[in-house]
């Protein structure tokens, strides 16, 4: 039989205290409270108890392969850089215009080709992570269909909620968290003129022939120009309402999308009224038992 060390606990009252502000008092209190106990040890125990609370179900998150329409998705991000949204489209950058009218559509990143991290919420499909490649693909091309990893919140939940768990989730698969900020001009905080004269001032002979092969009739500078700006007007009406500052950054805290999102889906991020009391001796016996017998 697996021998198990005592690991019932009673963390430090911060800790505790500061697990219930995180969950209660928003995702940007959130983030600053997890980013400053990720690492402690006691934290650990409890965010990954989720097994061992008494209900092994109910925090279970299923994440799903999926796609989705461009225009079809909200962002939750307030901010999204400018020059990363356009520069890239203006010379086919890394194939970035060939990519955004594929069939399927799963844009570059600096890891690669990367489905976009998203959630069902409310009624609509919103960005969690992947603003970027979203509003790149989007000022390119807003039919196409994008590839997602969505995650399947409970009815009733928010994108702050889907927001606030994943952040709970990096913290407790990477001991860190950690975020970004917004360099340069603002997207979603320009007029859609601007874009239309970035287009007729930057868009090169490779931007405009990668443009033609996927949509015949985008075949000069000025009907891209029309075009970007028609989508640009488009996406300003699906601004989030958080900070980049705030956003989940899985990769840059130390660990993956697919490690956090496998997490979820097996239910171990135990947020849910998460407590001291959830990490037991005999909770987590029955766990690894359990993992020991399907490995077996």
């Amino acid at each position: 039989m697996l021998k198990m060390k005592n690991l019932l606990v009673e963390a430090p009252e911060d800790v505790t205290a500061d697990i219930e502000k995180a969950q209660t008092g928003g995702l940007a209190t959130a983030v600053k409270l997890f980013s400053k106990i990720a690492s402690d040890p006691d934290f650990q125990k409890i965010a990954n108890a989720g097994k061992t609370d008494g209900d092994e179900g109910d925090e279970v998150i299923a994440v799903k392969e999926t796609s989705t329409l461009a225009k079809n998705l909200y962002a939750t991000q307030m901010e999204i850089g400018f020059d990363k949204s356009l520069k890239d489209a203006m010379s086919n950058a890394f194939k970035c215009v060939d990519y955004a009218f594929e069939s399927k559509v799963t844009m570059g990143s600096p890891d690669g080709r990367i489905p976009l991290l998203t959630a069902q919420v409310a009624g609509k499909k919103v960005v969690l992570d992947g603003h970027h490649r979203w509003s790149l693909c989007f000022m390119i091309n807003p039919e196409a269909d994008m590839m997602v990893t969505e995650m399947q919140m409970p009815s009733g939940a928010t994108d702050e909620d889907a927001l606030i768990i994943m952040q709970m989730a990096i913290a407790a698969k990477a001991g860190d968290l950690q975020t970004k900020t917004i360099s340069g001009q603002d997207l979603m905080g320009v007029k859609s003129d601007i874009v239309k004269q970035y287009v007729l001032e930057n868009i090169k002979p490779e931007g405009i022939e990668a443009f033609e092969k996927g949509d015949k009739k985008l075949n000069s500078a000025e009907a891209i120009a029309d075009h970007m700006a028609a989508a640009h007007a488009t996406i300003l009406k699906r601004k989030g309402e958080f900070e980049r500052a705030i956003m989940p950054q899985a990769g840059k805290s130390g660990t993956d999308q697919d490690t956090v999102n496998t997490a979820l889906g097996q239910g171990t991020i135990n947020f849910s009224e998460p407590k001291p009391g959830d990490v037991t001796e005999e909770g987590l016996k029955r766990h690894f038992q359990k993992i020991a017998k399907i490995k077996g």
